[in-house]
């Protein structure tokens, strides 16, 4: 269906643009273009596209180790931006201070404190 509505779109496009009417020719190539992009996006290969992309920011998000020494452990984990943390003995908080953008020329410190069960 959608790609039926597509060629019709792009037969619209042809006839207004032959006649030289620019208005009507503009609105349906619009038309077309968001049909076509609407077709490409209900496409199975690009909903498993989305589903790898989903996986691969889940497992990005979940804390893993990055090194080990002297029986502390770092790890990492990406959201909006990279995390450490570690946990040594009796540590229970890691606190990473780190600057934000605020708008142009304009940056923020701010600071994250993350607290774990000590090492486990």
């Amino acid at each position: 269906m959608t790609g039926f509505i597509l060629g019709v779109a792009v037969v619209l496009f042809f006839i207004f643009a032959a006649c030289d009417w620019n208005f009507c020719a503009l609105v349906c190539f619009c038309v077309a273009l968001v049909v076509g992009v609407n077709a490409c996006t209900d496409t199975e290969w690009y909903k498993e596209d989305q589903k790898r992309d989903a996986e691969a920011r889940r497992q990005a998000a979940t804390p893993h180790v990055i090194r080990e020494f002297d029986g502390c452990k770092v790890y990492a984990f990406t959201t909006d931006r990279e995390h450490y943390f570690t946990r040594c003995g009796s540590t229970v908080s890691t606190e990473t201070n780190f600057s934000k953008s605020c708008g142009k020329n304009c940056t923020k410190q701010d600071s994250d404190t993350i607290v774990t069960g000590g090492n486990k």
